[in-house]
């Protein structure tokens, strides 16, 4: 009798271990790239939340991060990020979205340091192409300033951050979002009105299983990375060069 226990323990445990690490290997679902590459294709149930607004790549500086470690600092930037947010209809809230970072458009000066970034042993580029951000919705939204040319607001995004193939909830408080209706003022940025998302977010790469014997000294053990995104009414392919 004993022993018949021992053993549906034992199966208990190992069913328990593989749905925890199922539970842990899926990623929620994200949105697919257009064929262009230059921004996703946004799905049906966001399309209908609001106004959608497309991340504008190669345009600036997009993500700029920062590594402060006691052996050694580094800095690095990418302006290659695809997406789309959600603008809640009457533009004073965000309500869906989803962010792509791809890992190997993340530059830091250095070549060799830039293939190491995106080899296995850290976040592993060819696994897990992409950092993910999907945005769920914004609370505690105040008025920040508001002119006859733009209404700037400030929020905190709730969502996911998906990093090297696992996915964790995150809240980013202090954002900042402008809308900009399309002008003569606007036009030298991009044609549509206009959507500026300003945060920041700091990630601990243990929360993500990245680990490697350096980290603590030669690289930190949370990063800081400021975003700014662009965002336009209409999409980077239908924009005029």
């Amino acid at each position: 009798m004993r022993l018949r226990a021992l053993q549906t323990i034992g199966f208990l445990s190992v069913v328990g271990a593989f749905s925890a690490l199922a539970a842990a290997a899926t990623a929620p679902p994200f949105a697919k790239t257009t064929e262009s590459g230059k921004s996703l294709v946004i799905p049906a149930e966001h399309s209908a939340k609001g106004n959608a607004f497309h991340a504008l790549p190669a345009r600036s500086r997009q993500i700029y991060f920062e590594s402060n470690a006691p052996l050694e600092d580094f800095k690095g930037q990418s302006n290659q990020v695809i997406g789309y947010t959600i603008a809640a209809r009457g533009g004073t809230n965000l309500v869906a979205g989803e962010w792509h970072l791809p890992v190997k458009s993340m530059k830091t000066g250095i070549d060799l340091r830039d293939e190491h970034l995106a080899g296995k042993e850290w976040l592993n580029a060819k696994a897990h192409p992409n950092i993910v951000f999907q945005l769920t919705k914004t609370e505690s939204v105040s008025l920040v300033k508001e002119t006859e040319n733009f209404s700037t607001y400030q929020g905190t995004l709730i969502g996911e951050l998906t990093l090297h193939g696992v996915t964790r909830p995150v809240r980013l408080a202090k954002t900042r979002f402008t809308f900009m209706p399309a002008s003569a003022r606007t036009a030298g940025v991009a044609q549509g009105d206009l959507l500026a998302v300003r945060t920041k977010m700091t990630v601990r790469l243990a929360n993500f299983n990245v680990s490697h014997p350096v980290i603590g000294d030669k690289v930190a053990e949370t990063v800081e990375i400021d975003i700014s995104l662009t965002h336009a009414s209409i999409a980077p392919e239908a924009q005029r060069k």
